[in-house]
């Protein structure tokens, strides 16, 4: 009954009568009163009689003990709508009362998981880039010891909904009675988003947990840790999405649900079969589809794991040739963005760089070399690609794919040349991340989109994308012709750099390139073929530049233990601290 009483201030009935009606491994906490399933795969080991050799399947990792959701605390924007008229909204930062609700919720995540008696239990966060959220993580992290903190990662696609820029008082009270006649979920309020934008970005984020759960990527290998706790720090409108794509719940469900407090927390735990399941309204059973894995012995067999094939060489990451736009901004008012070409300068900038790539990848002194391309469909992209591909014979070229994912950030349509100025002005007060152009996207928006990009190349270097079946070359090179800020925010997804390092940035010049080369363990860094100096000028920290150096020696899927960001986080750590890990890159 009491579970009943705390979700009744949240679920709508229906949803409700199910949980309730379920058995007892089908059941969610809230404020941790409770308890909730997490979805779980069923894996069959059976034998045979003659068996004399075994089926090298690797056995998956645990999953997490527990998923918890915490709404940030108490805001200055909770207190005063005014707050949002005069500062940007990933600004807004807590009260005091919100510093204590997010110290207090900390203390009870802790005690929840210490009541299970366990010794190796362990924490790992996932937060908004939002200050109320990061200061929200700095407070509830203040009761772990660092040796329990197993790691943390600032994820973008956690923001708020984004209501637009600064936001004008009366005309959100108006947009929001709009919201209402037009429908919660789908209106979108002017250069904002929808509730159905949040589910699209937040869906992107559910794979990635996803990947991140089934690869074990919260401990290091070889360690089968069933005690790791996830906790995710963002908004109470991007939680509840979260949990509707989770449990598959409808629109008309999720429109039934309440807010929760600030400083509180929304628990999924995983039930005692292992997976949760809720059915709702003829829709089935909601969570991650099962997969059975079947480790069996045969007498004959002789089947082993697949070994993958070798990763390419380099990821080389190129800015189109000088463009016209950059000569002349006043270009941009009569010609659309994706149809502006390079100058002379800029098709010389081109053929140069090719040359350059290929001199780089000739001093590697091997004869089966090759590069395939992937290039963004604009016109200065496509014509760099044509510049630089000059350099090389058709027998080098593996293959080419033009990917829109890799278009430049949209800043309207046509352009207005003093309209844009002002733009540009505002963006610098509200963040250069965040700031959304009219009819057009944010940083944060090109972050989304290329997620999604470079999980497609993951799943393309994991299979081996680039060369004929059968072969195994070592010698790939890819090369990714794009726009200063697409690259930036690529470098930025695939090092899980923070917003905060991402503006430290410095744009590279036309017809540049900046080398993420394997090293000597098989993962990418920057540290590889660039120098110390010429990172620092494009804006690396010392923090930065160390898990570079780093990553130059690790092996992909090991953990940096003494990752430098945790402590910008986590300031109560002492010297005398256990180190903690940092999750591990692709």
């Amino acid at each position: 009954m009491q579970l009943f009483l705390h979700l009744s201030n949240f679920l709508n009935k229906g949803l409700l009568a199910v949980i309730c009606c379920a058995s007892p491994r089908d059941t969610i906490e809230h404020s941790g009163n409770g308890f909730g399933g997490l979805p779980e795969k069923l894996y069959s080991h059976r034998k045979s009689g003659t068996s004399s050799s075994t089926n090298t399947n690797k056995v998956p990792p645990p999953r997490p003990r527990r998923i918890i959701l915490v709404r940030h605390g108490q805001s200055e924007g909770n207190v005063d709508e005014s707050v949002y008229t005069r500062v940007s909204n990933p600004k807004i930062r807590l009260t005091e009362k919100g510093m204590a609700d997010a110290e207090e919720c900390g203390k009870r995540i802790k005690e929840m998981i210490e009541k299970r008696q366990v010794h190796d239990w362990k924490v790992y966060f996932y937060v908004s880039p939002y200050r109320r959220t990061v200061e929200t993580l700095k407070g509830l992290g203040k009761a772990f010891e660092r040796s329990r903190i197993a790691g943390m990662r600032e994820e973008p696609r956690l923001r708020e909904q984004d209501f637009g820029n600064f936001q004008d008082r009366e005309k959100m009270r108006l947009d929001k009675a709009m919201r209402m006649l037009y429908g919660r979920f789908f209106y979108r309020f002017p250069n904002g988003e929808s509730a159905a934008d949040v589910y699209d970005r937040i869906t992107g984020f559910r794979e990635t947990l996803k990947s991140d759960i089934e690869e074990g990527r919260f401990q290091p290998p070889g360690e089968r840790n069933s005690n790791i706790n996830l906790v995710i720090v963002s908004h109470c409108l991007t939680l509840r999405v979260f949990l509707m794509r989770w449990y598959k719940w409808t629109v008309e469900q999720f429109d039934g649900l309440n807010n929760f407090g600030n400083g509180s927390m929304i628990v999924m735990e995983r039930g005692y079969g292992g997976r949760d399941t809720i059915e709702h309204y003829g829709n089935g059973f909601a969570g991650f589809p099962q997969k059975h894995y079947s480790h069996k012995e045969s007498g004959t067999s002789t089947s082993k794991t697949k070994t993958p094939p070798p990763r390419p060489r380099r990821i080389i990451l190129v800015r189109h040739g000088q463009s016209e736009g950059n000569v002349d901004e006043g270009v941009y008012t009569r010609v659309s963005d994706p149809k502006i070409g390079l100058t002379e300068k800029g098709v010389t900038d081109a053929e140069k760089c090719g040359r350059r790539i290929r001199e780089m990848i000739e001093e590697d002194q091997v004869h089966n070399w090759k590069v395939y391309f992937y290039v963004s469909p604009y016109k200065r992209a496509v014509d760099t690609l044509k510049g630089l591909g000059k350099s090389f014979e058709r027998s080098r070229i593996a293959g080419m794919r033009e990917e829109p994912r890799l278009r430049e950030q949209d800043f309207g349509n046509f352009q207005d040349r003093e309209k844009m100025r002002v733009e540009k002005a505002i963006r610098m007060r509200y963040g250069r991340f965040f700031y959304r152009f009219p009819n057009g996207e944010s940083a944060a928006d090109v972050y989304d989109r290329i997620t999604g990009f470079r999980e497609t190349l993951k799943s393309d270097i994991d299979v081996g994308r680039f060369q004929p079946p059968g072969q195994r070359n070592p010698n790939i090179n890819l090369v990714i012709v794009s726009h200063g800020l697409t690259l930036r925010v690529f470098l930025m997804r695939w090092y899980k750099w923070t917003v905060e390092q991402y503006e430290r940035l410095n744009n590279f010049s036309n017809g540049s390139m900046v080398v993420m080369e394997r090293g000597y363990g098989g993962r990418y860094s920057l540290s590889v073929h660039h120098e110390e100096e010429e990172l620092r000028e494009f804006g690396l920290s010392d923090e930065m530049l160390t898990d570079q150096e780093w990553q130059k020696y690790a092996k992909p899927g090991e953990l940096n233990y003494d990752c430098p960001t945790l402590n910008s986080f986590f300031t109560h750590f002492g010297e005398d601290d256990d180190g903690a890990a940092e999750e591990e890159e692709y």
